[in-house]
């Protein structure tokens, strides 16, 4: 997290903008782990107004990536009426495609994320990690080479080795 020298006015402006949330209604669905989520427009419904209330405003500004990968570089900052602000620092979200759409499907996510961790969010649900620590699936040449040693493995035991 990055910050400005000082931050105290933009935690006291944030603490009681976020008693002033509206609730966060997630409408977006995920079907490939199957759960509903919180749209980056479902996120500034809930959250603007009382931000701007408080005299708090959120920018993110997008760049591409330093070395040529294909996806996007977010930052998001809170800003204080006051010029006092606290980041979130540069993230790389990487896109399936090189084109203005998988770009800005990239941009989309990292946005989202970015603005819900910043104002302490819980716009996704909670799969308790599961989805974090499950094992990478294996290429076609690893499953092959599982295969091929896995029939080795039952020959030699066949013949007593």
């Amino acid at each position: 997290m990055t910050q400005s020298e000082e931050i105290n006015e933009v935690v006291a402006a944030l603490v009681t903008a976020k008693s002033q949330f509206k609730t966060l209604i997630r409408k977006g669905f995920n079907p490939h782990f199957k759960s509903m989520f919180a749209d980056l427009s479902a996120i500034n419904d809930a959250t603007q107004e009382a931000l701007h209330k408080n005299g708090l405003v959120v920018v993110q500004s997008l760049e591409t990536a330093d070395d040529g990968a294909i996806g996007v570089t977010v930052s998001t900052r809170l800003l204080h009426k006051s010029g006092q602000w606290i980041g979130t620092g540069r993230a790389f979200f990487p896109a399936t495609k090189g084109d203005a759409q998988g770009c800005g499907s990239a941009a989309t996510y990292g946005r989202r994320y970015q603005l819900s961790a910043l104002l302490c969010l819980a716009a996704d649900a909670d799969d308790d990690g599961n989805a974090a620590s499950a094992p990478a699936p294996k290429s076609a040449k690893s499953r092959a080479q599982a295969l091929k040693s896995k029939k080795t493995e039952e020959v030699d035991n066949d013949l007593g080795f």
